[in-house]
């Protein structure tokens, strides 16, 4: 077996897309991550698809999983709305905790140390 047998496309989207798009391309495709490309179909920025999820996903959860199972649906369609018209999927470093990186958070505000 080579790698080439084993290789698979890069799921891209341009910097100008909307952050739901993003998201809808790792819920629906399962990728490891995302290329970012340039107005020219250029490689910009690759974007990892834990960085992806964590723009949607509160704090909260990413620190107790646990507590996914008590999002309601409602509350995930208000996530899924506070994306639309989003184009911060262009950074690597893109999300919505002001400027810091999107690792995932503890409830100090501070970036945890694993990626769990």
């Amino acid at each position: 077996m080579r790698a080439r047998d084993l290789a698979e496309p890069a799921v891209a989207l341009s910097k100008d897309a909307e952050a739901l798009a993003a998201v809808r391309l790792i819920v629906e495709r399962r990728p490891p991550g995302l290329l970012v490309t340039d107005a020219e179909g250029k490689p910009f920025a690759v974007l990892p698809a834990w960085q992806v999820v964590a723009m949607v996903v509160p704090g909260y959860v990413q620190e107790d999983p646990g507590l996914a199972a008590v999002i309601e649906e409602a509350h995930a369609d208000h996530l899924c709305r506070s994306l639309q018209g989003r184009t911060d999927v262009q950074s690597p470093t893109a999300c919505p905790s002001g400027g810091r990186s999107c690792q995932p958070q503890h409830r100090s505000g501070q970036p945890s140390n694993s990626r769990s």
